[in-house]
């Protein structure tokens, strides 16, 4: 019986590319981090400071997080 793992099109070869799990795992992690990210500094009107802390992070781990 096949797995039903998620495919990604290869852009250069046109194929489907099974990539591998931390790969994929990573690039899901990153997305989350930005979006949480981003909504905790809406929240905060902006402020690193205050936004860090309610993320219960380093300021400067934060801008670093952001770039």
């Amino acid at each position: 019986m096949r797995s039903r793992v998620p495919k990604v099109l290869h852009p250069l070869a046109g194929r489907p590319l099974i990539e591998p799990m931390q790969v994929l795992k990573r690039r899901v992690v990153d997305d989350f981090e930005r979006r949480y990210l981003v909504d905790v500094l809406a929240a905060h009107d902006g402020n690193v400071t205050q936004a860090a802390r309610c993320a219960q992070k380093d300021r400067r781990e934060l801008g670093k997080l952001l770039k």
